[in-house]
């Protein structure tokens, strides 16, 4: 489930121990969304790691929690924002954007 303006689209192998989800904004007006996931173990905490997220900021989430929702922000504001001195023709840009993340079952 995500906001209108929005989609996405998730991949779990068969015993949950992996996924990706594609998110995609389209011109949405909400900078926001949740997107809720499915087949994942409720118990398992999973490593999640977003390609739009500098490194060493993956989160470490529940199943559980995963399957509730997670928040989901695009465009990404540390990609977004660039040098700073981007003119206004690119302002239409920043209602589009898109994000992977992938899920990795802890032992």
């Amino acid at each position: 489930m995500v906001a209108a303006g929005w989609s996405s689209i998730e991949y779990v192998k068969p015993d949950s121990s992996e996924g990706v989800v594609y998110v995609f904004r389209d011109n949405s007006p909400n900078s926001t969304t949740t997107v809720q996931l499915r087949g994942l173990d409720p118990q398992a905490k999973y490593r999640v790691t977003s390609f739009n997220d500098r490194p060493g900021r993956d989160r470490v989430m529940t199943g559980e929690i995963l399957m509730k929702g997670i928040s989901v922000a695009l465009p990404e504001k540390w990609l977004s924002e660039g040098d700073g001195v981007a003119g206004k023709e690119f302002a239409s840009q920043l209602t589009y954007g898109s994000d992977v993340l992938l899920l990795t079952r802890l032992p």
